[in-house]
């Protein structure tokens, strides 16, 4: 899963996110965030396995493990990504904590991946 990249994200509109969870065989973890107009956040995680499927193949790696961390939502207007509405998956990382702690690793994992002039916003506030 070191190869997946860390965000697939539209660039336009209002669509559903997932925060993943990625652990290889050796249980080297790494998060990934996947977000897609029209899809479901069940969706999104089918993708981002055949995703990790496929680059196993090539690897000649056993696929990582996903797991949803988190889910909300998504919506761009302008240059800039409002992340909101975040809610944590109990259980499956104990790291992230609340649903605030979810939109914030959502939106900085999201800030690094995007264009140049391209801003985050988390609950109508810029990131740090």
């Amino acid at each position: 899963g070191q190869n997946l990249k860390p965000v697939r994200v539209d660039l336009s509109g209002r669509f559903s996110f997932v925060l993943l969870r990625a652990a290889d065989a050796n249980g080297v973890h790494k998060l990934l965030v996947r977000g897609q107009q029209g899809c479901t956040h069940d969706q999104l995680l089918q993708n981002a396995q055949r995703e990790a499927k496929m680059e196993a193949t090539t690897q000649r790696v056993p696929p990582a493990r996903l797991a949803i961390i988190a889910t909300g939502l998504m919506h761009w207007t302008s240059d800039t990504v409002n992340v909101s509405g975040a809610r944590v998956v109990r259980g499956v990382d104990s790291a992230v904590r609340s649903n605030a702690d979810a939109a914030r690793l959502a939106g900085a994992l999201t800030s690094c991946a995007l264009p140049p002039l391209r801003r985050v916003t988390v609950e109508g506030h810029r990131m740090q």
